[in-house]
């Protein structure tokens, strides 16, 4: 399935989906399966923001990102996991991110980093630093953002964390009316 996804081949059922409310119930959700000593902090955005896409993709792109989180908190620490709307591609964006309005879903941990030498690798289908992991989690992630026309920024802030930003475009017009309101 990993493969798959990875390769965009996977048939998505793109439909509106309101952000804020799936990452809240999702959120619940994950707060059963992180390991003890890892506090999992959720705050979706305060209104409603709607992208086009497939939950069942955008799911699969939330539980990789936090689970890779917990395991770079082996002592435990702090995954956050929130949503926001971005009008324009704020400075910092991804490179190729055009102009326009997106909804930011972002999972940041407290964590021991990324090594820098290995940031430019981790996309890369079957790269792995785990003895027992697939090396698809981060792929899957890049093929589905890919896929429902986003991208992925990487912070990497070694021995304090990183923090994984998907820019995914807002896609209803209640969206680009909160944008305005702001």
């Amino acid at each position: 399935q990993g493969l798959v996804t990875f390769s965009r081949r996977q048939t998505v059922r793109r439909r509106p989906l309101d952000l804020s409310v799936f990452i809240a119930k999702l959120g619940s959700r994950l707060q059963r399966v992180v390991p003890a000593g890892v506090e999992l902090r959720v705050t979706p955005a305060s209104q409603h923001i709607r992208v086009l896409a497939d939950a069942s993709s955008l799911e699969q792109v939330v539980i990789h990102l936090v689970m890779n989180a917990c395991e770079a908190m082996p002592h435990g620490g702090i995954v956050a996991l929130e949503t926001r709307l971005v009008r324009n591609a704020p400075a910092g964006a991804p490179e190729g991110l055009p102009t326009g309005t997106y909804v930011c879903l972002s999972v940041s941990d407290t964590g021991v980093g990324i090594d820098p030498g290995l940031v430019g690798q981790i996309f890369e289908p079957f790269f792995t630093t785990k003895d027992t992991a697939s090396g698809l989690g981060l792929a899957v992630v890049w093929g589905v953002v890919k896929q429902h026309g986003g991208r992925v920024e990487v912070i990497n802030q070694p021995g304090r964390g990183t923090t994984f930003r998907v820019y995914l475009p807002a896609e209803d017009r209640m969206t680009l009316e909160a944008v305005a309101d702001n």
